[in-house]
């Protein structure tokens, strides 16, 4: 009886462990370019997005609105893909987007974030999957 206690005992710790190790986490580096945009940040929503597309834009400012509207643990970080700097710029600023927004200059997220999609990560780099229905658009 002791030997089977054990052994469940013993398959509980490792169902434990394994639970806790299937958290995805944002590579090293990716997090601290991130960082280096938004360095006080400790909860992030990282939208990564095309800056040439309207609706994108208006997804930026959902999401800005969501982290004032008593969200404060998220802090938006905005990283653009755009053709269109310029144009962009002058959007962002008739949207009344008071978050700074990276330009992508090199495609440096590309193979590290997914386009198009908001990105919960944490300080300790966990992504977290983030129901984008919570952001009202």
């Amino acid at each position: 009886m002791r030997t089977k206690l054990s052994i469940i005992s013993l398959l509980l710790l490792l169902f434990a462990q394994g639970c806790r190790d299937h958290n995805t986490y944002m590579q090293e580096r990716t997090f601290r370019q991130i960082k280096t945009i938004s360095p006080n940040a400790e909860g992030m929503l990282i939208y990564y997005f095309d800056g040439d597309c309207s609706m994108c834009l208006a997804k930026v400012k959902a999401i800005e609105q969501f982290a004032r509207r008593g969200h404060s643990e998220f802090t938006p970080v905005f990283i653009a893909k755009t053709t269109n700097p310029k144009g962009m710029r002058f959007n962002l600023a008739q949207l009344h987007i008071t978050t700074p927004v990276y330009e992508e200059q090199n495609n440096e997220f590309e193979r590290s974030i997914t386009f198009n999609t908001v990105t919960q990560v944490d300080h300790k780099r966990v992504i977290t999957t983030f129901n984008e229905e919570q952001i009202a658009l």
